[in-house]
Formats: C-alpha cells, sequence, structure tokens
C-alpha cells in the first residue's frame, strides 16, 4: 500500500507508469453490507484521473470456492483530493454465504 501527500491515503499496491498513462493494481477485501450475504462490496481511494479510467476487476472467495459472483456496479467517484471507485457484486446463485471475497483491480489513465 502507498501513501501519496494527499488528504486521504490511497490503496493500490502496484504503480506502473509509461508516456504519460498509469496503472494502479490492488486487491481489497469485499465486504458483506446490510442488504445480506448474497451481496459484496468495497471502496478504493485513488489519485485523481483526468477523465474515467478504464477499470477491470475480478472477485474470488480466499478460503473456499464459494459461490460465483458477478460485478453489477463499478462506479467511478471524483473528488476534490482524491478519486474513489466503489465495487459492488452479488451472487449468481440463490442466497448467499459467510466466506470471504477479495476483488482485485486494475486501473488505466492518465492522472491529473
Amino acid at each position: 500500500m502507498t501513501t501519496k501527500k494527499r488528504a486521504k491515503k490511497v490503496t493500490y499496491e502496484y504503480l506502473l507508469q509509461a508516456n504519460g498513462v498509469t496503472l494502479l493494481a490492488g486487491q481489497v477485501a469485499m465486504g458483506i453490507p446490510q442488504g445480506g450475504n448474497h451481496v459484496r462490496q468495497a471502496m478504493v481511494t485513488l489519485p485523481r484521473f483526468k477523465r474515467p479510467p478504464v477499470i477491470n476487476a475480478t472477485i474470488c472467495a480466499t478460503d473456499s470456492p464459494g459461490n460465483m459472483f458477478y460485478f453489477y456496479q463499478i462506479l467511478y467517484i471524483d473528488q476534490a483530493a482524491s478519486a474513489q471507485i466503489k465495487f459492488s457484486a452479488q451472487s449468481l446463485q440463490a442466497g448467499g454465504d459467510n466466506f470471504h471475497y477479495v476483488c482485485h483491480y486494475t486501473v488505466v489513465g492518465e492522472l491529473k
């Protein structure tokens, strides 16, 4: 995890830059929201991009095969000092489980 000189802590593990393009990558635990254990959510704080970046993400269980999940929303939120990306996923199977899931993400774009 890297910390920049900004108001908020940024949460990524890898940073690559070439020809003005930045690639940030990392992983974050997916939490169970109040709606139930058939949904998982996570949020990361990153540096701001000039325009909405390209975002790729996967979700997997860390402690068992678990249910299959799909992302129904990946939201980029540009703020004054940083940007946030919110990941929301739902189980493909009926019902949920209490296994631990992790979101692996990659974000590519031009930083401000």
